[in-house]
This record gives structure tokens, C-alpha cells and sequence, in this order.
């Protein structure tokens, strides 16, 4: 059974926060995966697609810029 993980991210260091959280989840588990962003958060955006290509290297999530 997989889950629905919908994340917030903003800024102000709780994106890092965030990804060491999520960093131990199996990502095979909780897909797909939702970021929500403001559109003003380049920094977020681009440290959510590092650890999406990079760590879980699957294509099983999308941004949602708000």
C-alpha cells in the first residue's frame, strides 16, 4: 500500500529541516510525493528536485508553486 505524502516547504531553513525528515522514507512507500512552494522560493524548489533526482531518483512527485 503506498501513501499520499504531501509536503509544505518555505523558507527560512525549514526546507532542510524538511528533507532530513523525509530523507529516510521509502520512497517506494509514499508516492507520489506533493511540494507545496511559494513562487517567491527559488531555494526551496531547487533543494526539493536535488533530493528527488538525486536521493530518490524516481519521478514520483510534482510541485505545486503557490
Amino acid at each position: 500500500m503506498n501513501l499520499i505524502l504531501d509536503l509544505l516547504a518555505y523558507s527560512g531553513g525549514h526546507t532542510g529541516e524538511m528533507i532530513r525528515l523525509i530523507n529516510g522514507l521509502d520512497p517506494k512507500k509514499f508516492a507520489p510525493r506533493l511540494y507545496l512552494i511559494a513562487n517567491t522560493d527559488e531555494t526551496s524548489k531547487k533543494k526539493v528536485k536535488d533530493l528527488e533526482f538525486t536521493w530518490f531518483s524516481r519521478h514520483e512527485f510534482d510541485i505545486k508553486v503557490c
